[in-house]
This record gives C-alpha cells, structure tokens and sequence, in this order.
C-alpha cells in the first residue's frame, strides 16, 4: 500500500508546486528551488533509510517524508514572500495541516501515518523531543539529516534568495556556539555570514555516518565554508567543523 501512496503524493505534489509557482518571476523562481529541493530529498531520504537497512515499505515512507517535508513552503512564500517562519508560519505544521485536509496518507496504516506525520512536525526543530517513540524518532533523523544535506547543495548553486543583512562580523554567540559543537540559534543571526554559519553548525546535528560520508564525499562542506567571508577566528572555526565531520565520518 505504501508505493501507492508515493504514486498518489507524487501527483499531488506535482499539481500543488503548478498551483503555487504561477504568480510572478520571484514566487517562481524561490519554489522552483524547493521543488527540486524536495525531489532531492526524496532521493536521498531513500539512499539513507536503505543504508540503515530499513524494509522496502520503511524506505518508502523515508520518500513519502522526503517529498512532503516542505510542502507548507509552498503557500508560505506565496502568500508571504519569505521561507522565514518568523516573519510568516511555520512551514513544518502548516505542511502537516495541509497534508491532514488533503487526506493524502489515508492509505498509510496508523502506524506509518503516525511516523510521516511526526517526522515531517519535527523536521525543521531546534532539537528533537525526548519522548519521541523509537521509530518515530529514527524517520525525524533521516529527514533532519538529508534535508540538511541538501540545502548545502541549494546554497552553493548561488541560486537561494537571502532576506538577511549583508555579510558582516559574525555574533560571537555563534561563534561560541560553534566551539561548543552545537547547532546555532536562528534568533542569533543577523547577517548572511552569520546565517552560512548557523547552516555550517549543523554537522552537529546530523544522525548518521552515512551523512558524514555525504558531506564529505560530494566536498559539500568544503565548498560551502569557502563562500565564508574573512571572518573573525576564522581557522579556528573551519577546523572545528572539519575535524568534528571527519571525526564521525571514519
């Protein structure tokens, strides 16, 4: 029953990126990114879950999750303008609303519904609950860590259109957080260095050696510290992240 739910949400995303994207040059361009963006997640959802070596209707589910995570991105720029949550709605719960009205997983067992649902709530949060169920929390990983992935990817193609500040010193409360090896508060950032930074800080946050392996094998990381401006303790802060990676990576 799962890969008939992938066929149904994968025509049903494809008509809503159509409804969504047809307003102007700008609204198209932003969503054009998260389509792909999506797509790519979905890819990768499924390269991850079969290395963990999940069954056949888990690693569906791992897509299902990959495709729908952002679909609250859509009518959040097209009504708002912006991918900040801050300034809009917060793009994982109106996803689980939107995905709850369109009925799209009435064909998932509750278990596998529960799993998508969660997994798609919790993908865009600081950290993850600590009374997750065990499988509940494996699918949040997968997508946190894949979805990460991939924005790497969006932000070295120069294609992403910042609404931050031009680059500047960066808030020495991300560079402390940095040190600590921990993920960087949005509400620090206040320029564009500090939010490449807050993107970098995420290594800390990524699950699995398969990621670790990602990042470095596709020289994603590499390339993304290198669009840093001079910064302050700049050295201190690329090889903390670099050796962090190959740390877990090996």
């Amino acid at each position: 029953m799962s890969i008939t739910v992938l066929n149904q949400a994968q025509d049903w995303f494809h008509n809503m990126v159509s409804k969504y994207s047809l307003k102007d040059s700008i609204t198209e361009h932003n969503l054009k990114l998260k389509y792909h963006h999506s797509l790519e997640t979905q890819k990768n959802a499924s390269h991850l879950a079969t290395s963990l070596g999940l069954n056949e209707s888990e690693i569906i589910i791992a897509q299902i999750i990959g495709l729908l995570h952002d679909c609250g991105r859509f009518p959040q720029f097209y009504h708002y303008g912006t991918f900040r949550d801050n300034l809009s709605r917060d793009h994982a719960k109106w996803a689980v609303e939107i995905i709850e009205k369109e009925s799209i997983l009435n064909d998932l067992s509750p278990q596998e519904e529960e799993w998508t649902l969660d997994a798609i709530f919790y993908h865009n949060e600081y950290k993850l609950p600590s009374n997750l169920k065990e499988k509940n929390a494996l699918f949040c990983k997968i997508i946190r860590d894949v979805d990460k992935l991939d924005i790497y990817r969006i932000m070295l193609e120069n294609q992403y259109i910042l609404d931050h500040k031009p680059p500047g010193d960066p808030s020495p409360n991300i560079i402390n957080s940095i040190f600590r090896k921990e993920c960087v508060w949005y509400e620090h950032v206040i320029n564009e260095t500090d939010f490449k930074l807050l993107q970098l800080s995420w290594v800390f946050d990524l699950n699995f050696k398969w990621s670790h392996h990602y990042l470095i094998e596709s020289n994603l990381l590499e390339s993304l510290i290198g669009t840093l401006p001079p910064i302050k303790d700049e050295e201190r802060i690329k090889s903390t992240i670099l050796e962090y990676v190959n740390k877990v990576k090996a």
